[in-house]
């Protein structure tokens, strides 16, 4: 495969990623409207001390961090988006989890900035806890974000050898 056909892969890739990320959290949104309608609670449990889905408006970045500076925030996502996009066309052929790593993270970055951009706020709803102990809620552009970072340490680990 061309590195041509490598970086298109790639962006193919992150495309479809933010189109699952962006539908996810319309259905899931959505969803939770009828069930607030119904009972007033917006919240779904579905795995008891575990899991909820609830709708949660972070105008902030990661843990809510900058709430208060919208603008600054949209902007330095922008300028993440293209370091991300110029790395992917930078990346040589032999790097699969770099360019793995770089996929995720961009369609990660490009899904809470689409948010951010347009509704001023990134749509959160995975709300994971155990007994009383609860971690920040997040999305699917959260998961690609770790994911891909994961990916990335692994490829400096692996190239450092």
């Amino acid at each position: 495969m061309s590195a041509w056909s490598l970086r298109v892969a790639a962006c193919v890739l992150a495309a479809a990623l933010v189109s699952a990320d962006l539908a996810s959290k319309h259905a899931v949104f959505a969803a939770l409207d009828g069930v607030a309608r119904e009972r007033g609670d917006p919240a779904v449990v579905v795995v008891p001390g575990f899991l909820t889905l609830r709708q949660v408006l972070n105008p902030g970045g990661v843990w809510g961090i900058a709430k208060d500076h919208g603008e600054l925030l949209v902007a330095f996502r922008a300028l993440a988006l293209v370091v991300l996009l110029v790395l992917l066309a930078r990346t040589r052929i032999g790097q699969p989890r770099l360019l793995v790593g770089l996929s995720l993270v961009l369609a990660g970055a490009a899904g809470n900035l689409y948010d951010s951009a347009t509704l001023k706020h990134v749509r959160d709803f995975l709300y994971f806890h155990v007994g009383d102990a609860y971690f920040p809620a997040f999305n699917v552009a959260d998961i690609c974000i770790c994911v891909g970072a994961a990916f990335l340490v692994a490829h400096i680990t692996c190239e450092r050898r």
